[in-house]
């Protein structure tokens, strides 16, 4: 299968997830889920991806479970961080600006459909990643690439860390 081929099927995949998603939101009353989706949605575009683009060899491996961890540790972290406290402010005061009645079908454009072509831009990457290293085995590149991701995950990961043990501190409530 073509590169193209591919790659207009992950569009209809993910603009699916998210039409399904946007309706979990409408039932819900909470379109905060897509914020958690965001990370998964890379996830699950990188196993699609790895699915439709040949052979198990380690450079695709390495590609796919990166992307698949960075995105399940950003969902639960985001998860976590949003349990319990209902719909983001910025969704909160587009539902007041819109209406009611008006919301639901531009959460659904703005919201929903916006970070589902955007996921699927920025996946193109993974794409092109998985489809030209097809039987490649790592090279000097791939090793500096892993501690280039492991660093950044760890940046990443921390910085939500000290961001939430800062934001616990109510002497800090809201500052960033």
């Amino acid at each position: 299968m073509s590169f193209s081929q591919i790659y207009i099927q992950a569009l209809l995949i993910i603009m699916s997830m998210m039409t399904v998603l946007w309706i979990v939101s409408i039932i819900s009353r909470n379109v905060s889920i897509v914020d958690i989706f965001w990370g998964m949605g890379f996830g699950i575009t990188s196993l699609f991806y790895f699915y439709r683009t040949g052979d198990a060899d380690l450079r695709r491996i390495l590609i796919v479970t990166f992307v698949t961890i960075w995105g399940l540790r950003l969902s639960v972290y985001l998860a976590w961080r949003n349990s319990g406290k209902g719909e983001d402010f910025r969704y909160r005061n587009f539902r007041k600006k819109y209406g009611e009645k008006r919301y639901w079908w531009i959460s659904f454009s703005q919201t929903f459909m916006l970070q589902g072509i955007l996921t699927w831009l920025i996946s193109v990457t993974v794409l092109g990643a998985l489809y030209y290293s097809r039987h490649a085995v790592p090279v000097l590149i791939d090793y500096i690439a892993i501690i280039v991701w492991i660093t950044g995950f760890v940046f990443e990961a921390g910085g939500d860390y000290q961001l939430s043990v800062f934001r616990s501190d109510p002497a800090n409530r809201g500052k960033v």
